[in-house]
């Protein structure tokens, strides 16, 4: 900028570009507070001022802010600057991009998630939820800044805002997929020991990252490959249904429920949060005269999209 300029009847002696960013300082003997330092945009456009008597504070203060800034540029340099390896979500990868209970929890190693999204207004905002705080190491809040940080920066863009967040969906390997009528899109990064499982909904700009140790939740998966088993209370096998897939049972008296399933391990299932031996719930079924068969429903929408 050239020639002079005053802003609140302070006039700029002093100007200081970090980047794009703009700190100046202003000086106005008339007033009791005869220093002001603040970040300028544009040249015009003068906020978040520091007031104060002493010429001396107030240069102090102009450098101080200027190399807070030449910090933070670094450091989201460096963040940047890190390589994710991105893969898209799997079919049975997708079962854990949501709330589970803690048995399931337990044995596939969730640490906990972290949802968010933008505000009315665009405004970054995420909450975490601990669901295994004993596993919330030094080592994993780590790996898990690590992988939020690059996923914030300008080298990935899907933190920065809505329009970035469909600008990633469009340009990066992700699944697409429908989930309980809701449409979204997905990908699993491995950082370290940890995998996170990270869901979004570009329309509304919502997220959700969800963060486990690899080791179980691999081994978990695996073994939920297998599938759920039904049983008679005779132990004749009756049907088995895929881990997430739907039951449903139909009391004695007509009235049919579903029921969703979750793989916990070879003899045992999780009904909406309720784990069952396959034995005690056949026994529990013929007891109360009721019946129960898969649910006849279209499969799970999901396409993984290489771009």
């Amino acid at each position: 900028m050239t020639g002079e300029r005053i802003n609140q009847n302070y006039k700029i002696i002093r100007s200081v570009m970090i980047g794009e960013c703009e700190f100046v300082m202003g000086e106005n003997l008339k007033s009791p507070n005869s220093y002001v330092t603040w970040e300028c945009k544009d040249g015009d456009n003068y906020f978040w001022g520091h007031y104060m008597s002493d010429r001396l504070c107030a240069e102090k203060d102009l450098y101080e802010r200027a190399i807070v800034k030449i910090e933070f540029l670094m450091e989201r340099q460096k963040d940047a600057e890190i390589s994710l390896e991105i893969q898209p979500l799997k079919t049975e990868e997708i079962l854990y991009t949501g709330k589970q209970s803690m048995q399931l929890d337990g044995q596939t190693g969730c640490v906990g998630y972290l949802k968010g999204g933008f505000g009315e207004s665009g405004e970054y905002q995420s909450k975490w939820t601990d669901r295994w705080d004993d596993r919330r190491t030094d080592e994993f809040n780590e790996n898990l800044n690590k992988v939020i940080k690059a996923l914030s920066s300008k080298n990935y863009g899907l933190f920065e805002s809505r329009e970035t967040m469909r600008e990633f969906e469009k340009s990066m390997p992700v699944s697409t997929f429908e989930r309980e009528g809701k449409k979204a899109f997905g990908f699993r990064v491995d950082m370290g020991d940890y995998a996170f499982l990270i869901r979004c909904d570009s329309v509304k700009g919502e997220f959700g990252c969800f963060c486990y140790q690899s080791k179980d939740l691999d081994r978990h998966i695996e073994k939920a490959g297998q599938g759920i088993r039904f049983i008679d209370p005779h132990y004749k096998e009756l049907f088995k249904i895929t881990d997430g897939e739907r039951i449903e049972v139909t009391t004695a008296w007509g009235e049919k429920f579903p029921h969703t399933c979750r793989f916990i391990d070879e003899y045992h299932t999780e009904l909406d949060g309720n784990v069952y031996h396959i034995c005690e719930f056949a026994e529990r079924m013929h007891m109360n005269g009721a019946t129960y068969a898969p649910m006849k429903e279209e499969p799970q929408k999901q396409k993984a999209k290489e771009r």
